[in-house]
């Protein structure tokens, strides 16, 4: 009967203590739960927050450019140039600018330094002699709005488009070193020396004796003779207009120039191949615009 009593005491006692630990259990696993519940809708609350304050982000593409008629030829001097500006978005203020070579300094041009337009706009501009000229443009503003706080550069080249007027065919001749004039004919001559061939020679193209019209080189390393002409040029319609002679050491004439109809060597180039001869007598027929 003890045994019996004893026996119910242990199985209550196990029961009351199972109860227990399920409640506290049951009440851990509540208040986890409520934690992570809790921990969900303050993340939830933030990025709501953040996405109310985050500005939306800029999606709009920019690029501004700059145009003219055949931007890949020469323009004309003394004839207005219509460039076209474009790209850019809202009212920005737009610089154009063109490098002043005398002054060394970037000059604005027209109406667009620091004006406000809306894209695109035109400017016009007229170069007054030849040459290539850098210009540069600015679109202010922030990038993020269409603009570009630094300048973008490009470059034109000018020409005279004016047709050439030839004047009348003159005598030139390449070369520092006089021609000899001891006796008999005592016209002027010139003639390039470049002594053994070894090294780089470069000299003058006269006319008229007294006016230097341009450069003549000799090339040691391809042994080709070079002429450059500036504001001059050979005369049209002549298939003769160069002309040379070639001499040895000691053998350059002394009685007077060359005579150029006798010359072994005619045609039209400015670039010549040398020989194995010292001397070179270089006649050309040249003329200009008038």
């Amino acid at each position: 009967m003890k045994n019996q009593i004893t026996s119910k005491i242990l199985k209550f006692a196990f029961a009351f203590l199972f109860i227990l630990t399920a409640s506290s259990c049951s009440e851990d696993n509540d208040a986890m739960g409520a934690a992570a519940l809790a921990q969900e809708n303050a993340i939830n609350e933030t990025l709501a927050k953040g996405a109310k304050e985050t500005p939306t982000a800029f999606t709009e593409t920019y690029s501004s450019s700059i145009t003219w008629d055949n931007p890949t030829e020469p323009v004309c001097i003394d004839t207005e140039i219509t460039f076209t500006l474009s790209g850019w978005i809202g009212t920005q203020e737009l610089n154009v600018k063109i490098y002043d070579a005398i002054t060394d300094n970037w000059v604005s041009i027209d109406s667009f330094n620091g004006a406000k337009f809306l894209s695109p706009q035109s400017l016009s501009y007229t170069f007054n002699s030849e040459g290539v000229y850098n210009l540069k443009y600015q679109v202010s503003g922030s990038p993020a709005n269409g603009g570009t706080q630094g300048f973008i550069d490009f470059n034109v080249t000018a020409e005279n488009c004016a047709p050439c007027t030839e004047s009348e065919s003159d005598t030139a001749y390449a070369g520092n070193g006089t021609g000899g004039t001891d006796s008999g004919n005592k016209a002027w001559w010139y003639y390039l020396d470049i002594a053994d061939g070894s090294s780089d020679v470069t000299a003058d193209v006269w006319r008229g004796q007294s006016n230097d019209i341009g450069d003549v080189s000799y090339n040691a390393s391809t042994k080709m003779i070079t002429i450059t002409l500036d504001d001059w040029f050979l005369e049209t319609d002549n298939s003769e207009s160069v002309k040379w002679y070639s001499y040895a050491d000691g053998a350059l004439p002394t009685n007077g120039r060359p005579i150029p109809g006798q010359a072994p060597y005619k045609g039209t180039s400015l670039t010549f191949s040398a020989s194995t001869d010292r001397y070179y007598a270089i006649h050309l027929d040249v003329a200009t615009c008038e």
